[in-house]
């Protein structure tokens, strides 16, 4: 495959990185880690450390809604990846860096 300069070009295998993710709910300037859990019989859970946006103020934190997406891009499209309810919540200041940490459980845990 031939690959053209100025033309972004997707990934060979389709992979989706780090760069690719952002939230619904709120603004993160990058992510220091996520974990997707799906296991027969269990509600599947997301866990997310990231670090906000420096724009993005304590009080944008107390504004976060019930639900919560987790969307990459592709073909200039979004997609959801992950889709859920809150759990858990919290935030801590690093030195200048406002982080959150966000457990949430996917939407069939509201059928309960």
């Amino acid at each position: 495959m031939e690959k053209k300069t100025g033309i972004k070009q997707e990934n060979d295998n389709g992979a989706i990185t780090y760069k690719d993710l952002y939230l619904g709910a709120i603004g993160i300037a990058y992510f220091r880690s996520i974990e997707i859990k799906e296991a027969p019989g269990e509600h599947a859970s997301l866990f997310v450390e990231a670090v906000l946006n420096s724009d993005t103020s304590e009080n944008a934190f107390h504004e976060i809604e019930d639900t919560i997406s987790l969307v990459y891009k592709k073909d200039n499209e979004d997609k959801v990846l992950f889709y859920g309810v809150l759990k858990d919540i919290a935030m801590d200041r690093d030195g200048d860096e406002l982080v959150v940490r966000i457990k949430a459980l996917d939407g069939t845990c509201q059928m309960d």
